[in-house]
This record gives structure tokens, sequence and C-alpha cells, in this order.
């Protein structure tokens, strides 16, 4: 699929453009719950031209079938922004990237606050929604994950083990990306 935008009939800049079509595809992304991914393609025809589809197994949404506008709440845009960029690091399995950007959509709502505060509103948020959010994950899976934090309770080790050592790797708070346990 492409997406074209005349930009003089439109009277808008191309970078303005773009990110238009960023936004389109982020709520494609939300309403889909996949990954939507603009690459480059043609620019400068006077009419729109299908650009040769790469070979990939899936697609976002092969129809538009209901009615959807851009929010006006640019706080909810940018939350939309970083969950498909959470899902595009999904898709390309780079499980680091994806807990930072669905880290920053939690994070948003406590923008107002300072960093330690920040943090620690979130740990009680992860700790209020742990359990009901773990409700289909598989058993042998949370076992697991039980396991790797030992001691630590959960809202710690998300924070801590997840977050913080994705972000901010250190003695103390140590990630290893190509460890298969830690992914």
């Amino acid at each position: 699929h492409s997406i074209s935008i005349d930009l003089q009939d439109r009277r808008i800049a191309a970078e303005d453009a773009r990110t238009l079509i960023n936004r389109f595809l982020s709520v494609l992304s939300w309403c889909d719950d996949r990954h939507a991914i603009l690459r480059e393609g043609w620019s400068g025809n006077h009419v729109p031209v299908p650009v040769p589809r790469r070979d990939m197994a899936s697609s976002t949404m092969l129809n538009w079938m209901f009615h959807r506008s851009l929010p006006e709440d640019k706080e909810l845009l940018n939350c939309l922004s970083y969950f498909r960029e959470g899902l595009n690091a999904s898709e390309a399995g780079i499980a680091s990237q994806e807990v930072l950007c669905f880290f920053k959509v939690f994070e948003t709502g406590f923008k107002h606050l300072d960093s330690r505060e920040i943090g620690l509103t979130t740990r009680k948020w992860i700790k209020d929604v742990f359990d009901e959010a773990c409700t289909d994950i598989l058993p042998e899976r949370l076992k697991r994950f039980n396991e790797d934090r030992q001691e630590k309770t959960v809202e710690k080790y998300v924070y801590e083990n997840c977050r913080v050592a994705a972000a901010h790797a250190s003695k103390k708070f140590s990630s290893d990306a190509d460890m298969s346990s830690e992914t």
C-alpha cells in the first residue's frame, strides 16, 4: 500500500506531510495492534504512483473500514507514536527498544512530576495493574518471569531490571540484550 499527498494542492510542506503520514500510521497501529513503518517512496510525480511492494509476510489493516480521524490531543498523539515505535521494535525483534517505547507511553501521563516522582508513580502503577495485565500470559512465561525477579517486588524488577537497565545499563542495573532469558 502507498499513501500520497498533493503538496501543492494542499499547501503543505514535505516535512509536515511526512508527520501527517506518521500520525496516520500511528492511528493504524493502535487500531490494528500491529506495526506500521513509513518507508521511503517516490516524490515529485503529478499523480499518485504505487510504490513496488516489499516482500513482507503481513500488512497493517487491509481495509480502512471505519471512520477515524486524528485526535486533537497532542499528548495522545505523542503516546500513539511511542506505541507504534514499540510495535515496530517488537516486529524487528529489538526487545530493549520495545520496553523503552512502551515505558514512554506509561510515563507520558506523569511528565508533570519530577524524575524521582515519575519513577515512584510508575512503580506504583505497575504494582496496581500487573496482575490484570498478565491474565493472558502463558503460565510458564509468568513462572520464568517470577524466577528471574527472585526476591524483588514485581514493580521494582520491571522498573529497574527492565526499564532502567535497558536505558542506562550499569553495574547496578545490568542489561545483556543477547541473553535469551532477558529478552
